[in-house]
């Protein structure tokens, strides 16, 4: 409590010092504007990245492989992951597929999440692997079959982007901030509770062509919303706004 409240103090008077600030997401833009008033220009402009090259089979593997990709400093974000484990194990119990789920990231809070596994009631055809942090993530991507994210902490988190980044097929939790990254049953899904989580899971492990279909149409929307000139005409148009 105390190094938020004196982290917040210092950024109220660093940002009334600067006649303009620069955020990633509308979202942010929102909270920033209703916590710290007096801004004259608030620009938002998305973060860059472009999409890989490398194409994608969208056959499941065997193992199944499922991936999340996060920064476990946050005990929200642990607690995300730790909410994910608990659903793919009711998921594995259900079927005979075998199932590797591979959780990649870093922090103080991995030890929350490997704590939490040892006490779990684990499916047998059930493989969880805390793989810390990771220096070549893009093998992962390209190996995992469908990614999964849940987090209460996130304005717009890169993995998000990077996950679309190799067209891969994605179930995350239903938000703001991330509606406006992916546009549900279309570039991803979207799930509100336990049970949607499940049947979004189900489906897409079943069906290539809907596993197909939403990757494809991530990449697509990456490319569309994030490319460099995209961005950049973004910026351009944010700063001719600011210097008028």
């Amino acid at each position: 409590w105390l190094t938020y409240t004196i982290n917040m103090y210092l950024a109220k008077i660093l940002i009334k010092k600067f006649d303009g600030v620069m955020v990633v997401s509308m979202t942010l833009a929102e909270k920033i504007d209703k916590q710290f008033k007096g801004i004259r220009h608030l620009m938002v402009v998305p973060q860059y990245c472009e999409v890989s090259p490398q194409q994608r089979d969208y056959s499941v593997g065997d193992p199944l492989i499922l991936l999340s990709v996060t920064n476990l400093s946050f005990k929200e974000k642990a607690n995300g992951v730790i909410w994910l484990i608990n659903q793919v194990n009711l998921y594995a119990k259900t079927i005979n597929t075998c199932i590797t789920y591979r959780i990649a990231g870093g922090g103080v809070h991995l030890s929350d999440v490997s704590s939490h596994l040892f006490r779990l009631d684990r499916a047998p055809n059930l493989t969880v692997i805390l793989d810390g942090f990771v220096q070549d993530i893009e093998a992962m991507y390209l190996q995992a079959d469908i990614f999964l994210y849940y987090s209460d902490h996130d304005e717009l988190p890169n993995t998000i982007l990077e996950a679309k980044r190799f067209g891969m097929p994605m179930i995350v939790n239903e938000c703001k901030q991330f509606r406006a990254v992916v546009t549900d049953k279309v570039s991803g899904m979207l799930f509100k509770n336990e049970q949607e989580f499940l049947l979004q899971l189900s489906e897409f492990v079943s069906d290539k062509y809907k596993r197909k279909t939403h990757g494809m149409a991530a990449k697509k929307e990456l490319a569309k919303n994030n490319s460099f000139s995209t961005i950049q005409k973004l910026l351009e148009h944010e700063l001719e706004k600011y210097l008028a």
